[in-house]
């Protein structure tokens, strides 16, 4: 029997084959078997779940170290841009990307593109890929804008530069647009339950992370009513099947239910070319693009596009401020009162077809978006500190503590 000196070392692919073989005659468990070669348990336990793709090794490649090492990518850099490209989308809605989730998404991209690669994709690879990429691991932080995020002569300049435009130019329409995420099961994570209760479970419907896209505009001076446009996740068109089009909202599909490039396009759509409009958006990546800039100039010729200054939107964007919790408040709390019902009719959750939850999501986000009123919408840009704030402390001022 092999014995290897117990200490961080790389092993040779044709020295993990041959104590893959020795640990099947042995008949030892992994972990008795660890002890006996002095090889950390953890190491060999990797080594057994990546048995298939170990044992599968040729004879020529049994002196490297680990299978597709070396300088040269693995994948080719369209492919690794195109695995960069899906991670800020991921989090551009803030979710989570652990390592485990790259790794899976590079094999899922191997299969996707029938590419004839022998790599399981490992912490190695995961670590030169996020080197090639300016990627790094991050705790979870605040969503509060910092000081050293967002200078202050930045914000201070940005609305003046607006309120200036506000008070000079005469604009039909001063309007902000946003996306924000829907999701069909609400969470909940706190009840009343009796006193002395061990156990408190709250029942779901299992659908917490299905969600859908919505693309809202409001206008601070009231004379335009942009309708929601509302994503819908699905490759083609099939996916609208059976929801009825209304007057209310406009329906669109992307394959991640997520606003693009095309979706801002077609909110942009409903935007009057006769009408002088000051728009304000954030630095979302489609909201920049050549395409949009190229649009709003030779089709809108009178909107004045103004993105607001980067990581300001909790304290500069009016509909992050004061529009869109309401909006998904309301939409909770519809919810709340639909599984109530439910409860009372069958005494359980109603299992219903994607087509029934698609319809009540669209039903509960437009009743979400006809409670907000004009003096809502008003106080959030005044709260931003457009316009004629009166008595109202901007969120920028109490931030930086200003009087």
């Amino acid at each position: 029997m092999s014995t290897y000196v117990k200490k961080r070392r790389s092993y040779t692919q044709g020295e993990k084959k041959k104590v893959l073989n020795e640990l099947m005659q042995s008949g030892n468990t992994v972990k008795t078997f660890s002890k006996k070669i002095n090889v950390p348990a953890k190491t060999l336990y990797k080594w057994h779940d990546d048995k298939k793709t170990i044992m599968a090794v040729k004879k020529e490649n049994y002196k490297k170290k680990k299978i597709g090492n070396g300088k040269k990518n693995i994948l080719s850099n369209e492919i690794e841009n195109e695995i960069l490209k899906w991670i800020l989308d991921i989090r551009l809605d803030g979710l989570p990307v652990p390592g485990d989730l790259i790794k899976n998404r590079a094999r899922y991209m191997v299969k996707k593109h029938e590419l004839n690669i022998d790599c399981n994709f490992g912490d190695g690879w995961l670590q030169k890929f996020i080197n090639r990429h300016d990627l790094v691991l991050r705790k979870k932080s605040s969503t509060i804008v910092t000081q050293e995020d967002c200078e202050l002569i930045q914000i201070t300049s940005f609305i003046e530069l607006i309120n200036d435009k506000i008070k000079n130019d005469q604009y039909d329409a001063i309007i902000n647009i946003d996306e924000s995420g829907i999701y069909y099961d609400q969470h909940i994570g706190y009840t009343y339950e009796e006193e002395g209760t061990k156990r408190v479970d709250i029942i779901s419907t299992g659908r917490e992370k299905q969600r859908v896209s919505v693309i809202f505009g409001i206008d601070y001076l009231e004379n335009l009513k942009l309708k929601p446009l509302i994503i819908m996740k699905g490759k083609t068109k099939r996916c609208l099947f059976g929801i009825p089009s209304s007057d209310e909202y406009i329906l669109s599909y992307q394959e991640n239910s997520w606003c693009d490039e095309n979706q801002f396009m077609l909110f942009l759509e409903q935007l009057p070319k006769d009408k002088k409009i000051l728009l304000m958006c954030d630095n979302f990546r489609g909201h920049i693009t050549n395409r949009i800039i190229e649009y709003i100039k030779n089709e809108l010729p009178l909107v004045n596009y103004n993105l607001l200054p980067p990581n300001t939107t909790s304290i500069l964007q009016p509909l992050d401020v004061g529009v869109n919790k309401p909006i998904k408040s309301n939409i909770k709390n519809q919810y709340i009162e639909w599984l109530i019902d439910q409860f009372e009719n069958q005494q359980t959750l109603l299992g219903i077809n994607k087509l029934e939850r698609n319809k009540l999501l669209i039903k509960w986000i437009i009743n979400g978006w006809k409670s907000i009123n004009i003096d809502t919408i008003k106080k959030s840009f005044e709260s931003c500190g457009y316009g004629d704030c009166g008595s109202t402390i901007p969120m920028w001022k109490r931030f930086y503590r200003l009087k």
